[in-house]
């Protein structure tokens, strides 16, 4: 197996769902497990989220959807973005829920389900503020009284998305929360009720009980992450993922000796420096160049010179260290750690782009009790 692999802690997974469960009074979890999950591994994570608040699944996408399916995951799946109606039949083939955020694709929608003599379960998406998906409010309330005339669509649940739910300023979320209830309250005026209602992502099971409803929706929570930092120490969540490698070789510098790619780096004197077998081909961000810091035997080093596709470098000075010799660029070495945090302000960036962007070259391990 490659020497550079991502670690997920099963025993912080497990802490972290149970920390969301405590956390939302009852309702129900559907974790979210798009983009390879966050970048933490989708199959592997699947398999490994295991807790009685865990409902259903939440993806992006049809393939993923089909992924899981094809790796042996029998629980519900919801796809939380509208998807295109040419990807409705193997989406009912796959016995995949969708949500509905056109009004236009709901007859094609109840036709190919028709022919197929399937119903298919679906959640309507309500825009409240996003304009990113999802009906109006206004189309809802024209809509309302034909939503029984759809024989093959079973409508589950009603859903919408939180603009800001990180910021201090809780307005705004606020406003997004009342719209929806009003649209479930008109719902439910008409003999519409729903089983499944959901707007909360990590940040508003965090800071905001009136977002719970009966079903939530971590992310990169799942993961010990959150979009603010605070939030995750609040909640007592514990990141999941390390990312680790070795040293491949170890190149002897002279003063003014330059290392990698158009001299982003020259040595101020002799000096050790350690090539790793990780780049921007596998997710390390070129913008890192001359920026991170690694960790080798527990002590902080300098990743420095260009990041190349496949290898970076660190300058380990004079340290009596050897090839072969683990190094932790994300996650804790002895009393030491390096956050996605950290990495996200070094880049300027969220940390979800950290995670993301880490491909699927890279092995991901699942441990229990860091073994």
């Amino acid at each position: 197996m490659r020497n550079t692999y991502i670690e997920i802690n099963l025993n912080f997974l497990k802490n972290n769902l149970q920390k969301i469960a405590e956390s939302i009074n009852g309702s129900k979890i559907m974790p979210i497990i798009k983009a390879n999950a966050y970048g933490h591994g989708m199959i592997g994570l699947a398999k490994n989220l295991v807790h009685p608040n865990i409902e259903m699944l939440g993806i992006a996408y049809p393939s993923e959807g089909v992924e899981l399916r094809d790796a042996g995951e029998t629980r519900k799946i919801l796809i939380i973005i509208p998807p295109e109606v040419d990807e409705i039949a193997e989406i009912i083939e796959n016995k995949i829920d969708i949500t509905i955020g056109h009004l236009e694709h709901i007859e094609e929608i109840n036709k190919i389900a028709k022919r197929k003599n399937a119903k298919i379960k679906a959640h309507i998406y309500i825009n409240t503020g996003m304009n990113r998906d999802g009906i109006t409010p206004e189309e809802f309330r024209l809509f309302i009284n034909k939503i029984n005339n759809y024989e093959n669509i079973l409508f589950e649940g009603i859903c919408s998305h939180l603009v800001a739910s990180d910021s201090d300023d809780k307005s705004f979320s606020e406003k997004q929360i009342s719209i929806l209830d009003e649209t479930i309250k008109l719902a439910e005026q008409n003999g519409v009720f729903f089983k499944y209602k959901h707007i909360a992502n990590s940040g508003a099971i965090a800071s905001l009980k009136s977002s719970h409803y009966n079903l939530v929706r971590p992310g990169i929570a799942l993961h010990g992450l959150m979009p603010r930092e605070d939030y995750a120490k609040q909640m007592q969540l514990k990141p999941t993922l390390s990312l680790k490698t070795h040293i491949k070789k170890i190149q002897h510098l002279n003063t003014n000796d330059t290392v990698g790619y158009s001299f982003h780096y020259f040595a101020k004197e002799k000096t050790k420096i350690a090539v790793l077998p990780i780049g921007y081909g596998d997710g390390f961000s070129f913008n890192l160049t001359n920026k991170a810091q690694c960790l080798i035997r527990g002590k902080r080093f300098n990743i420095v010179g260009s990041v190349c596709m496949d290898q970076i470098f660190v300058d380990i000075k004079n340290e009596n260290i050897h090839e072969g010799e683990q190094v932790v660029l994300i996650g804790s070495q002895g009393a030491d750690e390096i956050t996605v945090y950290e990495i996200a302000e070094r880049t300027k960036t969220i940390p979800y782009d950290i995670t993301t962007s880490i491909l699927k070259r890279v092995p991901r391990i699942f441990v229990e009790n860091n073994v």
